[in-house]
């Protein structure tokens, strides 16, 4: 009788478990948070982030490229935001010149906009991108924005050319906005001017009763106090003679009473929050008081109009 052998062949089949390819794409993925120092003006910066290998990726590791998360936004109009949720838009660009913005996956973006680079040769490669911080108001003007810490967090995410994942990291975009404030003195019913912060009251020939009137104009991104200093302590001086004209003086038509204010100011007023974008108005009135036997020639003040912050 012939032996039958019978023999079986067994095949595994071993799956590779989730992550092992970040293991043989050893690269350390280096953000920086970003910090900006305010101010009104455009800004286009130039910013960098870190790849670094301890060794060198096989071939599968070598390319790649990177993608960045939508921060605070949905669609990639970014913009950081305060504790009161009050929003500075901002954005982060593939080259200078604001023309393509850097994304991720989670709009149908393409390759396009992403960053991409190749470490077949280095063990360190930087890669750059720019932020930028548009100037948000029209020319000559001076946009108002609440003061405050403003901040928005990216995740930069580094990818095999086959679209997988490797490392994510975080990156925070802050700044801070200051108190800021501006003083304009302007002829009644101008508008702001930051260039005007003058006021000659000029009456000619006095008498009693004459009246003069101009505009303060304040742009605050806070809360504020206005103060007046009168060099005489609210009196019109003669210039060579031991002689005085009373004045008096009305902000928002209320009087304000300048005596003992050459060494301790005066508060006029004081507002809260944000201005509009050309300012709170305060009106200024100023009028002549008796004029009777004065001496002739001529009589003078200086009123010092300071603002202060609040908050």
């Amino acid at each position: 009788m012939n032996n039958l052998t019978i023999a079986a062949l067994i095949t595994f089949f071993i799956i590779a478990p989730l992550g092992s390819q970040a293991k043989d794409c050893k690269i350390i993925l280096s953000t920086t948070n970003i910090d900006l120092a305010w101010t009104n003006a455009s800004q286009d910066l130039i910013q960098t982030i870190q790849i670094q290998q301890d060794k060198k990726p096989k071939k599968k590791c070598q390319s790649y490229f990177l993608t960045f998360s939508s921060g605070n936004s949905t669609n990639f109009d970014r913009y950081m935001v305060d504790s009161y949720n009050n929003k500075l838009p901002y954005n982060i660009y593939k080259n200078s010149g604001q023309r393509t913005i850097l994304k991720d996956f989670s709009t149908g973006s393409n390759h396009h906009e992403f960053l991409h680079g190749n470490l077949a040769n280095l063990a360190v490669d930087n890669k750059n991108f720019y932020l930028s911080l548009p100037f948000l108001g029209r020319p000559n003007e001076f946009p108002v924005r609440p003061r405050g810490i403003y901040s928005d967090t990216i995740v930069v995410s580094f990818y095999t050319p086959d679209n997988k994942i490797i490392s994510s990291k975080p990156m925070t975009i802050r700044t801070v906005i200051p108190p800021t404030l501006y003083i304009s003195l302007v002829d009644s019913g101008s508008p702001f001017n930051i260039h005007d912060t003058h006021q000659t009251l000029d009456y000619g020939e006095l008498s009693k009763g004459q009246t003069k009137n101009f505009d303060i104009r304040v742009l605050s991104n806070a809360g504020y106090s206005l103060f007046f200093s009168s060099l005489n302590n609210g009196v019109l001086k003669h210039l060579s003679r031991p002689a005085h004209i009373n004045y008096s003086l009305k902000v928002d038509n209320q009087i304000t009473n300048l005596s003992t204010s050459a060494s301790s100011p005066r508060l006029v007023t004081r507002r809260n929050g944000v201005t509009p974008s050309m300012g709170n108005l305060h009106q200024v009135m100023v009028t002549i008081g008796d004029v009777e036997n004065k001496y002739s020639g001529e009589y003078t003040d200086y009123i010092t109009m300071t603002i202060m912050a609040l908050e």
